[in-house]
């Protein structure tokens, strides 16, 4: 039992060690943007408490910003356009089905 609660000792201070790590990270990536790009971000994280406060999610969201899921309209954080309107979806082009090739690709 000894041997068991010093390896679960040794493995809480690991995942501490590993959180404090992503936690620095996440604060550089923060302090690296310009003030009209942070100011948005960090109101976002503060605002939407859904956001668990875990260092994994706030690198998440700063990922999805850089990769276009999420953007700023007007000092505001927004998802990017994830939804397309009924008529909008409508008046798209439609593409014709592609013929089904049986199995392997070969054709009745």
């Amino acid at each position: 039992m000894a041997t068991r609660v010093a390896k679960w000792i040794a493995w809480q201070q690991q995942d501490r060690d590993r959180r404090a790590s992503l936690w620095r990270r996440a604060r550089r990536d923060l302090d690296r943007r310009d003030p009209a790009t942070r100011q948005p971000l960090l109101d976002y994280w503060n605002r939407d408490r859904w956001l668990p406060g875990d260092p994994t999610y706030l690198l998440d969201m700063l990922h999805g910003f850089d990769s276009g899921r999420l953007r700023i309209v007007e000092g505001q954080v927004q998802p990017a356009k994830v939804v397309i309107a009924v008529p909008e979806a409508m008046d798209m082009p439609k593409a014709a089905k592609p013929v089904a090739g049986g199995w392997l690709g070969k054709r009745a």
